[in-house]
């Protein structure tokens, strides 16, 4: 549960500044959600530890900062000479961990409008009343598209790319979250260890495109021990850790990382909210009350400034204007 360091200066070219702080504040508030919706003592950990390696890497972070309307919301980067080589400095911020099903279970335990029933769907169609055929005689009026990883064989050339990610779980204690190489590398702590992940563009390919989720690719196993190598000079003195599992999932991204959150363009009675390039869990709770919103026909379902700013960045069809 990381939301962003700081708003994003890409966004901010593309959208505006009041965007890129907007989707931050969003990001925040989500989390803020999120974690009061929670058992108590059911999250590890606080704060993630960014490390910088290059003076770049320092000077793009307080350029970022400096978008926010109140940039001592977010310290500065630290100098530390006592950190491991090749780091120069860190920064601190926010950063939570939690397991799945305890998020899942907070969510259905106790809620009598939540019904879940598993089922394929292989094509889309509407018929001639307007309704959504989803094949094994199911029909609805309305339909939305929640996807992880992928959504081109329900709708194809809507523009989320299905990419693979990697991560291995280790036995190595840590006493802070981790990321370093501007996001490439993340480590999440949990009950027994910690979760390193990322390094895709050490692949044998970039993992766009893909997905198969069956194999690990070599190229990136060997990349997340030489992370976990690094991680080990951070963490507290223990003995060699152990890599417990390795596995592989399919992430759906889109060309600006931003999500569709919305109606589809062109369909009926039909909404999207998929594409969430990696960085779901701080965005989705908050962008799913803001879909709701939109189906119910009501404006922005409630009074945060940042609502309208984060519903055009969201906008399904902002590609297509």
């Amino acid at each position: 549960l990381f939301p962003a360091l700081t708003p994003s200066g890409a966004v901010a070219e593309r959208y505006g500044r009041a965007a890129a702080e907007a989707l931050y504040d969003f990001e925040n508030a989500t989390c803020n959600a999120i974690l009061e919706l929670l058992p108590p003592n059911s999250v590890t950990g606080s704060t993630t530890r960014t490390l910088f390696t290059y003076q770049e890497e320092v000077d793009l972070f307080l350029h970022e900062r400096s978008l926010l309307s109140d940039p001592s919301k977010i310290p500065k980067p630290t100098r530390d000479p006592a950190l491991p080589k090749p780091f120069t400095h860190y920064v601190d911020t926010r950063g939570h961990s939690l397991h799945p099903s305890v998020l899942y279970n907070a969510l259905v335990e106790g809620n009598p409008n939540l019904h879940i029933v598993n089922m394929t769907v292989e094509n889309l169609s509407t018929d001639p009343d307007g309704l959504w055929s989803l094949g094994n005689g199911v029909r609805a009026s309305k339909i939305v598209l929640a996807v992880n990883g992928y959504l081109g064989g329900l709708r194809e050339g809507f523009g989320v790319i299905p990419v693979r990610g990697q991560c291995i779980s280790t036995t190595l204690k840590i006493d802070t979250n981790f990321s370093w190489d501007d996001g490439d590398v993340y480590v999440a702590r949990t009950a027994d260890g910690c979760v390193v992940g990322g390094m895709r563009p050490w692949g044998e390919t970039d993992g766009t495109h893909t997905v198969d989720d069956s194999v690990v690719d070599p190229k990136v196993s060997s990349a997340l021990r030489f992370a976990l190598d690094t991680l080990i000079t951070l963490a507290p003195p223990q003995p060699e850790p152990k890599i417990t599992h390795e596995w592989t999932g399919i992430m759906g991204f889109t060309d600006d990382l931003l999500p569709f959150v919305g109606p589809l363009p062109s369909d009926p009675n039909g909404f999207v909210i998929a594409g969430f390039s990696g960085e779901g869990v701080p965005k989705i709770f908050g962008a799913a009350k803001l879909l709701a919103g939109i189906i119910a026909g009501k404006e922005a379902v409630d009074a945060e400034p940042w609502v309208q700013d984060v519903l055009r960045a969201f906008d399904p069809a902002r590609f297509r204007k």
